[in-house]
């Protein structure tokens, strides 16, 4: 397994488990103390923060090739692949999240504003997930080539 591989397996179960456990914090402590421009802009500093993590590993990669070949033009078509196949995975979530409560409360039912910052979380979570696995299959289907 190469270093790629592990940063995928390990982002695979942080990831999500960190966006959870932060945006759950900092939902709860709005709903709690109530709206304010502070909160409301540190809960939206950090979905940007979580949601765009994926570009701190690609461009650490990147910068580490001082001397050795550790990421390859291969191993950065596996990332850009990834974070498509992420971005798919996410709009079809959140097509998936508008689609079902409207189905449920029907056209004329009305749906709590309070829902909206639970599904960008599971929005990041999603992307995380999905571009994770994406990477671990690439790898996998492309031979047990294990260079560090």
């Amino acid at each position: 397994m190469n270093r790629s591989q592990e940063h995928a397996l390990v982002w695979l179960f942080l990831m999500p488990l960190s966006a959870a456990i932060g945006g759950g914090l900092l939902i709860g402590l709005i709903y709690v103390e109530g709206p304010s421009l502070r909160r409301t802009l540190i809960f939206a500093l950090f979905a940007v923060w979580t949601g765009l993590f994926w570009l701190w590993v690609l461009l650490q990669q990147k910068m580490r090739r001082k001397n050795k070949v550790t990421f390859d033009e291969r191993d950065e078509l596996i990332y850009k692949k990834a974070a498509l196949a992420g971005y798919v995975g996410v709009w079809l979530y959140f097509v998936t999240a508008c689609v079902i409560p409207w189905w449920l409360v029907g056209p004329k039912g009305t749906v709590s504003a309070n829902i909206l910052p639970i599904i960008l979380i599971g929005g990041i979570i999603a992307f995380s997930i999905v571009q994770s696995l994406a990477i671990l299959i690439q790898y996998g289907q492309k031979g047990r080539d294990d260079h560090e």
